[in-house]
């Protein structure tokens, strides 16, 4: 099963098409983790506590990194995740992982939360190129300004 395209924005790009594989999967992450928590009305319990954890002066790392891969590995077209990593340079806090598909391709997610200033919405301006198998697929790195 394939989904419609969205650009950056999360609108339909135009023209219409439809993705699936690499493409589709690094959609729906992108999606799944651009979601804050109590965002989505039909149900306020999904979506990412980023601004909880950018309030916090000890930043939950062991909770951040288990509760992105945990998202990441229940999206439909992953197999699994590995690799996780987070780093918290005091004003940005990186977390990345290797997302593996059931046909034994791979590729590496990277998502930014920024800790300085007011959450204003996510930044959806950097796109970090992950090359798989001599290919490129763009991945957006997520966070809050």
């Amino acid at each position: 099963m394939s989904d419609l395209a969205l650009g950056l924005d999360g609108d339909l790009e135009v023209p219409g098409r439809f993705i699936s594989g690499r493409e589709q999967v690094a959609q729906r992450i992108r999606l799944r983790l651009g979601l804050f928590r109590g965002e989505y009305m039909l149900d306020s319990r999904k979506g990412l506590d980023f601004l909880r954890w950018r309030q916090q002066k000890v930043k939950p790392l062991k909770e951040i990194l288990s509760v992105v891969r945990r998202e990441v590995d229940t999206i439909p077209g992953v197999l699994r995740t590995e690799d996780p990593d987070i780093v918290d340079n005091g004003s940005t806090i990186k977390v990345s992982m290797t997302v593996v598909l059931p046909d034994d391709d791979k590729f590496r997610v990277v998502i930014d939360e920024f800790g300085d200033g007011l959450a204003a919405g996510l930044n959806r301006s950097g796109v970090d190129p992950v090359t798989t198998a001599g290919s490129t697929l763009p991945i957006v790195i997520i966070g809050v300004p």
